[in-house]
């Protein structure tokens, strides 16, 4: 088998298993930030457009140019959770799979969520600098005369409520605060209760939260719900964190 794996040889070679399936695979490595054009004839070149499989990093793409060219092609792999950077269309033309990797950062980034309501809400950049500069006891001081907003005293809304939603909402639990989440599809009684989440209508979450969170993956009914009339609805005091994509 052979596959084109349009992303980093060095992070593909660190991670790779070894077995005797990825030992028999003939694998052609060309970077993903290219014009697909470029693509197409670095590809050429190498002699993969005869390959069976592309493996794609989570943002490159692969458009319907390239996935036409490759006439035994039968399955595109993202690397990664997001796959909106492949031509799901152009492949279902010819019954090419498109998969992803779901869930497969969804605590890493769950984690990632949490540290930058934390460092919001405690101006760790900030008051970095200010230590950095010899103004640690000026820093000191406004920080007691400000206050200093714990976790559990804000609420705080998803907006989404996938996999990695899900994983911040478990881990807020031991912070105490109100968590609000807003999705197509609301959960059960007894999953909120799990999550320790409640659904509310968008505007009543926007109007609420002291920390928007957002969670949504990139879809035409997506792009750019962040917006003048999305930040109008929010509080003048309120935090917006985006981990999703795009």
């Amino acid at each position: 088998m052979k596959a084109l794996i349009l992303a980093s040889r060095q992070r593909y070679e660190r991670y790779m298993p070894d077995n005797e399936f990825v030992k028999n695979t003939e694998k052609i490595y060309i970077p993903f930030n290219q014009t697909e054009d470029e693509i197409i004839k670095a590809a050429e070149a190498a002699g993969a457009l005869d390959a069976e499989v592309i493996f794609a990093d989570a943002i490159g793409r692969v458009g319907r140019a390239l996935i036409s060219r490759m006439p035994n092609l039968k399955i595109i792999q993202s690397e990664g959770v997001g796959y909106n950077g492949i031509d799901v269309a152009a492949a279902k033309e010819r019954g090419i799979f498109v998969c992803n990797n779901k869930g497969v950062n969804a605590d890493s980034v769950a984690e990632q969520t949490i540290l930058l309501m934390l460092g919001l809400l405690r101006r760790v950049v900030v008051f970095d600098g200010r230590v950095r500069e010899g103004l640690q006891i000026q820093t000191k001081e406004e920080m007691m005369l400000g206050g200093i907003r714990d976790l559990s005293e804000c609420t705080v809304g998803l907006i989404g409520f996938g996999d990695i939603a899900k994983a911040v909402a478990l881990k807020l639990k031991p912070f105490g605060c109100r968590v609000v989440y807003f999705t197509r599809h609301p959960l059960s009684a007894a999953d909120e209760a799990y999550y320790g989440a409640n659904y509310v209508p968008l505007d009543e979450l926007l109007h609420d939260a002291d920390i928007v969170s957002l969670h949504l993956p990139v879809t035409e009914s997506t792009v750019n719900i962040v917006n003048a009339d999305f930040i109008g609805k929010m509080k003048k005091t309120a935090y917006l964190i985006n981990t999703a994509r795009g």
